[in-house]
């Protein structure tokens, strides 16, 4: 993966709509958050980080819709896999909000559950620090009886 060394910083708030601000992307930011978005549906999360940390990627971009589905899937490829501790890397790298990563978890849970592996679905709960009102969810507890 390339480093992402020197960009530039420059970015431009055009219109506000709302609270919403729409950012135009130099084309270096434009290119970091593809493939961010292209490492993570990899699961190639600390090159994801990575390309974070170093380019001017501004805040906005990070959380905007595109790069948290993307995070939000590799944390429950990573989940579905038993890798709790990458899916929790994930989540902190990306700056992944806790309802996004409930979503997650919820989802690989049921995974877990319906595959018999509840040893799994235990670690997720107990790692992700899981509610109590999604684990009595009917699709966690349906998950649960099968």
């Amino acid at each position: 993966m390339k480093k992402f060394e020197g960009f530039n910083k420059k970015e431009e708030i055009v219109e506000e709509k709302g609270k919403e601000k729409e950012v135009i992307l130099t084309e270096e930011q434009r290119k970091a958050k593809e493939e961010m978005i292209q490492a993570l549906s990899k699961g190639w999360v600390a090159d994801a980080i990575e390309i974070k940390e170093r380019s001017s990627v501004p805040e906005e971009v990070i959380s905007s819709p595109e790069i948290q589905q993307a995070a939000k899937e590799a944390m429950i490829q990573a989940l579905s896999k038993g890798w709790v501790d990458t899916a929790i890397k994930i989540k902190e790298g990306i700056s992944v909000p806790e309802e996004v990563a409930q979503q997650a978890a919820k989802e690989a849970m049921i995974q877990a559950l319906s595959k018999g592996r509840v040893a799994d679905a235990i670690e997720i709960k107990e790692k992700l620090s899981v509610p109590e009102e999604v684990i009595s969810s009917p699709e966690i507890q349906q998950a649960a009886k099968e």
